[in-house]
C-alpha cells in the first residue's frame, strides 16, 4: 500500500506538503499545479483513493426560486440542502446565487453550474456566453445542457395503473401548474396532461 513518503518521493515535495494537500488544507500556500500533481500521483499509487478529492472551484449553484416559492414547496428546500451538503462532502467550492440577484451576477470565471428553477430564454442565452458546462435539475429548458429529472410521465401512468389494479375507476388528480417565466402564464403540469390523457382513454374521468 502506498504511503505519504512514496508520494513525496515521486512528486518531489515534502511529506508535510503532501499530507496537507491530500487533507485539502486550504491554508497551505501552494499553486494549483502543485496540488494537481500531488493528487494525480496519489491516484496513480492508489493512495486512499476513496477519500482523496481535489477541491473543485468556480462552480455556481443557480437557485432560481424566491424565498416564498421555497416555503411553499419543501421539495426544493430539501433539494437545495442536499446539494450544498454533497458539494461540501466532495470539496466542491459552490457559490449559491438566487433569482433576486439576477443572471448577471454569475461570475465570468464560472466553469460550470447546477441550476434549479425556471429560467427565461434570455437568461439561458446569457449562460451560454459564460460556460458550456451546466446541469439542470428537475427541468430540461435547454437541450445543449445536461439535465436530471424524474420520469413524471411514467410515474403518473404507473400510479393510475396501480389504482386501477386495486379496482378504482373514479380517480382524481391534485396538483399545481407550471409558471412559464417567458409568457408569465401558468401552464398545465405534464403530470396533469398525462393524467387527463390516460383517463380519457378509458372515458372514466369527470
Amino acid at each position: 500500500m502506498a504511503t505519504l513518503k512514496d508520494i513525496a518521493d515521486k512528486s518531489g515535495y515534502s511529506i508535510a506538503t503532501v499530507s496537507r494537500v491530500l487533507s485539502n488544507d486550504q491554508s497551505l500556500s501552494v499553486t494549483d499545479q502543485t496540488r494537481k500533481k500531488i493528487y494525480e500521483i496519489a491516484a496513480q499509487l492508489n493512495y486512499r483513493r476513496k477519500i482523496v478529492r481535489p477541491e473543485v472551484k468556480n462552480i455556481v449553484f443557480l437557485y432560481w426560486l424566491t424565498d416564498v416559492e421555497e416555503l411553499e414547496d419543501i421539495y426544493f428546500k430539501t433539494m437545495r440542502k442536499n446539494i450544498e451538503r454533497i458539494a461540501n462532502d466532495y470539496h466542491v467550492n459552490l457559490s449559491v446565487l438566487k433569482v433576486k440577484e439576477g443572471i448577471e451576477s454569475v461570475p465570468q470565471n464560472t466553469e460550470g453550474f447546477i441550476a434549479v428553477g425556471s429560467f427565461l430564454k434570455a437568461e439561458l442565452e446569457y449562460l451560454h456566453t459564460i460556460t458550456p458546462n451546466g446541469v439542470f435539475l428537475d427541468a430540461t429548458p435547454d437541450p445543449e445542457y445536461d439535465s436530471v429529472r424524474p420520469d413524471l410521465v411514467g410515474t403518473t401512468k404507473n400510479a393510475i395503473k396501480y389504482l386501477r389494479e386495486l379496482g378504482h375507476e373514479k380517480i382524481g388528480f391534485i396538483g399545481g401548474t407550471y409558471f412559464n417565466p417567458d409568457t408569465k402564464e401558468n401552464e398545465p403540469d405534464i403530470r396533469e396532461v398525462t393524467f387527463r390523457e390516460e383517463m380519457q382513454k378509458k372515458r372514466s374521468y369527470g
